[in-house]
């Protein structure tokens, strides 16, 4: 019986983890961005097995799962996690496989890494000071598992944004330059940095266009400049939405963030914070 053989080459998945707050609608163009965090999957059908060659050149755990109308096929492929800068060949044998097209849902993180909590700096420069004006629990956005313990500092436009801890750069979008409403959630410029140590992501939304400083890979120290505020995304005004998350089997969820010189229960909606220039942290 002949064989047949399909082969898809270089298929890119592209991580917007991104959360958002309400805003006002403004539409402008967009272009294409060059710098999305991205992994290398490339599978080759046969008569009787489907060969994966899976390449995570993230600082990151990434986990693979299959979508398929074939739920045997989608169960015995599971998920499968692979660890920073790994690479792997999958073979799943006896399939009578029709369909050519696989779908597939890549997330960050290992969800059997053990998560360290530490302390952060606050995500702005030392002797300045911003109200909050959301926080945990918020009932504006604020209110959903990846999403409920993110706090949005008043930022202005312009304002440079520093990271909270070290770890290394796992996703960017600084391409856009449209706000508005809940319909441009996915026109949000963000960094997401995650801490190999630790097991914990941060990501920093509602950044200017252009004015990231950073690329995917870049190793980047607690207190370093990363980007610019800007307007982009789901929001009702200029501000910074910060989200500590940590993997879940359901994708990544929000966690407590406690900080140098603030406990998580003292960041409240209407609460002013400061940066104090004399700390060394």
């Amino acid at each position: 019986m002949a064989t047949y053989t399909v082969n898809f080459f270089k298929y890119f998945i592209f991580f917007l983890l991104v959360l958002g707050c309400t805003a006002k609608s403004r539409v402008t163009e967009s272009i294409h961005n060059k710098k999305q965090a991205t992994i290398y999957l490339d599978y080759q059908i046969s008569k009787d097995k489907i060969t994966f060659d899976i390449r995570n050149s993230l600082h990151s755990p990434v986990r693979i799962s299959l979508r398929t109308k074939d739920s045997v096929l989608q169960q015995r492929f599971g998920t499968l996690t692979l660890q920073p800068l790994k690479d792997t060949i999958y073979v799943i044998g006896n399939t009578d496989l029709d369909q050519k097209n696989l779908n597939f849902k890549v997330e960050l993180g290992d969800v059997q890494k053990n998560i360290v909590k530490k302390k952060l700096g606050l995500p702005f420069a030392k002797g300045k000071s911003y109200e909050i004006l959301q926080s945990h629990n918020g009932s504006f956005s604020h209110n959903q598992e990846d999403s409920r313990f993110a706090i949005d500092f008043a930022m202005k436009v312009g304002d440079t944004v520093f990271t909270a801890d070290e770890g290394y750069i796992v996703g960017v979008i600084d391409f856009h330059d449209q706000y508005g409403n809940e319909s441009f959630k996915d026109y949000a410029n963000f960094v997401t940095v995650y801490n190999d140590k630790t097991g914990v992501y941060i990501q920093y939304v509602h950044l200017k266009k252009d004015k990231v400083f950073v690329k995917v890979g870049e190793k980047v120290r607690k207190n370093q400049p990363i980007a610019l505020v800007g307007l982009s995304g789901f929001m009702d005004g200029e501000h910074l939405h910060f989200n500590t998350l940590v993997p879940s089997e359901s994708g990544l969820k929000s966690i407590p963030s406690d900080f140098d010189e603030y406990n998580g229960e003292e960041i409240y909606k209407g609460k002013v914070v400061s940066h104090e220039l004399n700390t060394t942290k």
